[in-house]
């Protein structure tokens, strides 16, 4: 006998739970699919994001709590994981020229050209994996997620 009774064995399992279950499957495979990509290059998702994020702001550079602000995931070391990137030269450091008690971040040309090599398969690995669903279903996905936040 298994110690359960006949109610815990026949609950159902409730539209909220599915859509949660779905939702984080789905977005741990597309992490994993990115993340086998971004280490080709010796990067991590996190550290591919904040390049990205710093491509869209470039030639300007962003704040560190900004750059943590704007990461998919939370980074509980931004100063490591800026070092880091200091360090292969894909991005530099600078006091801000408006308040000098902030740090900002730039990427360089050298993380530039990273991303550019990245680009590519990047947008392979998205267009098969999400942009399959079409427009229409992807701006519903879209959406839908917006409604989730």
């Amino acid at each position: 006998m298994s110690g359960f009774s006949e109610e815990h064995k026949l609950r159902k399992v409730t539209g909220a739970e599915e859509g949660f279950v779905r939702l984080v499957m789905t977005s741990n495979r597309l992490w994993q699919a990115l993340a086998t990509s971004v280490r080709e290059k010796d990067l991590s998702v996190t550290q591919y994001n904040a390049l990205r994020i710093l491509r869209e702001v470039y030639p300007d550079g962003i704040g560190l709590s900004a750059l943590g602000g704007q990461l998919i995931t939370t980074e509980p070391d931004m100063t490591r994981m800026v070092r880091r990137l200091v360090g292969r030269g894909l991005i530099e450091k600078a006091r801000s020229r408006y308040d000098r008690r902030v740090m900002e971040v730039f990427i360089t040309e050298e993380g530039l050209g990273l991303l550019q090599e990245l680009d590519g398969p990047i947008s392979e690995i998205l267009e098969d994996k999400v942009g399959r669903l079409g427009e229409k279903r992807l701006n519903l996905l879209i959406e839908l997620l917006k409604l989730l936040r």
